[in-house]
């Protein structure tokens, strides 16, 4: 895999060494062998054709290492060689590459490809992005996007969701702080509210100055 060199900037506030992340219960990580549901793409898709690990670019925010592994659901067998596509959101809860966003909707971001990114699993199945921890936009829990394709064929278009006291610790801190409370959490999403039930939502492990969440996705190749 050809990685950019695209380097996150992380403010000092958001990479202290104040252990506020708390870590989730394993009750939240995906099992394997599950086929994943497929959730809409939403609005903000493009194909960003950039095969990259670091995805943060010159977004500030909570330093976050996501951790993903495609599986055959029907064989439990790893999936190598399929490209896995990630994007989400800033800490101010804009996407890349779309006009008309913020509160006020007069935020325009056209051209840019901050938090999107490609990778393609090893004989494991598995990926790795370094990213930033997503901010809130009002109606959504917190959330990401992900598209896994093989052989040309998109296998499955879904999303994947934070536990709530990690977002909670998360955007206690600057960037996010300025933005005050989320308006929505996943009780009160019903995409997110499904996808606890129905294994989207993520494991998420504290680090001093960073959080790793993972998730196992299964799909259907036949």
């Amino acid at each position: 895999i050809d990685d950019d060199d695209a380097t996150g900037a992380n403010d000092d506030d958001a990479t202290d060494d104040d252990d506020t992340t708390p870590a989730d219960d394993d009750d939240s990580a995906s099992p394997d062998c599950v086929l994943q549901p497929a959730q809409t793409e939403g609005p903000f898709w493009f194909d960003v054709e950039q095969v990259r690990s670091d995805i943060s670019e010159d977004r500030q925010g909570w330093p976050l290492d996501v951790r993903l592994r495609v599986v055959d659901a029907a064989t439990c067998q790893p999936i190598a060689d399929a490209v896995v596509d990630l994007w989400h959101c800033d800490a101010n809860g804009w996407y890349s590459g779309y006009p008309g966003q913020g509160d006020a909707n007069d935020v325009d971001t056209t051209g840019q490809t901050f938090l999107r990114g490609l990778q393609v699993t090893d004989k494991e199945g598995r990926v790795q992005f370094t990213s930033v921890y997503p901010g809130w936009y009002p109606g959504r829990a917190v959330h990401m996007h992900v598209k896994v394709h093989l052989d040309n064929n998109t296998l499955i278009t879904t999303q994947t969701y934070f536990p709530d006291a990690v977002s909670d610790a998360v955007h206690a801190k600057a960037p996010y702080a300025t933005r005050g409370p989320r308006d929505t959490r996943n009780p009160d999403d019903g995409w997110a509210d499904e996808a606890k039930s129905e294994g989207l939502m993520m494991k998420a492990t504290a680090e001093a100055a960073s959080t790793e969440v993972s998730l196992t996705i299964g799909v259907a190749t036949a």
